[in-house]
């Protein structure tokens, strides 16, 4: 779907916290959620990029992730639960490997559940492909390490 006009993306203020942890609360459970620390330093790093989906002055999603080497290292992706299915997660990922790539990336590494259909759909339709299963990643339950254009991964 497209996105909804309107949409503006930009990098993360320290004052869009309070709405990344509803956001977080909102998509993901309590044990998986991320807290106001992993925002400021992922933040902070000189190879982090943390960018926020507005619209109207009110964040509904944000992206983040580093450069580890030359791989783009997509760390979360979430959209509040209200704004999901019209693209805003699609356009987040486009404009965080964007800024990856500027900072050395040449591809791209993800995590993601096995039972997140709807985040794998994403990921699928943007080119990513399954890697490997990881046992237990997510407290127990399974996850699938996703890759977009990696030739090899010697992990």
């Amino acid at each position: 779907m497209m996105a909804v006009a309107g949409i503006e993306i930009r990098v993360f203020k320290e004052q869009d916290i309070p709405a990344l942890l509803e956001i977080e609360r909102e998509c993901f459970p309590p044990d998986l959620a991320y807290d106001r620390a992993v925002f400021e330093e992922l933040s902070t790093m000189s190879n982090g990029v943390v960018i926020v989906a507005e619209v109207g002055g009110r964040v509904i999603g944000y992206a983040a992730g580093v450069v580890e080497g030359s791989y783009g290292h997509v760390v979360s992706i979430a959209v509040a639960p209200s704004w999901q299915g019209r693209g805003v997660g699609s356009l987040l990922l486009e404009k965080l490997e964007e800024k990856l790539r500027g900072l050395g990336a040449a591809c791209f590494v993800l995590e993601v559940a096995v039972d997140n259909e709807r985040a794998i759909r994403l990921y699928t339709k943007r080119g990513y492909r399954v890697a490997r299963v990881l046992k237990g990643y997510y407290g127990g339950r399974d996850g699938f390490l996703m890759v977009k254009g990696c030739l090899y991964l010697n992990e």
